[in-house]
């Protein structure tokens, strides 16, 4: 089975009321985080949760330390791209 997350939130006075990404362990997952979390620390972790599965295309029961630590590393290395761009920053 191939699984392709897919954010949906559920509002309730324009506010989430419950976040899946259509898989019934990461959705749990970002249930439990809602209900000990604030709603920002749960929206990012159900976004960046979208952003994984979305480039490791994997079951979440089958994802490994190495998948992990592989995708972590290819963003460092695109955010280190950016930075090397012609824009200059700021000094600190």
């Amino acid at each position: 089975m191939t699984w392709t997350p897919s954010l949906t939130q559920h509002l309730l006075a324009g506010q989430p009321e419950t976040i899946t990404l259509g898989h019934p362990l990461v959705d749990d997952y970002v249930a439990f985080v809602g209900a000990r979390a604030r709603r920002n620390t749960w929206l990012a972790t159900a976004y960046d949760l979208k952003v994984f599965f979305s480039q490791v295309p994997k079951e979440p029961t089958r994802v490994t330390t190495a998948d992990v630590f592989s995708f972590i590393k290819a963003q460092r290395h695109h955010v280190t791209e950016a930075r090397s761009c012609d824009w200059k920053q700021p000094p600190l």
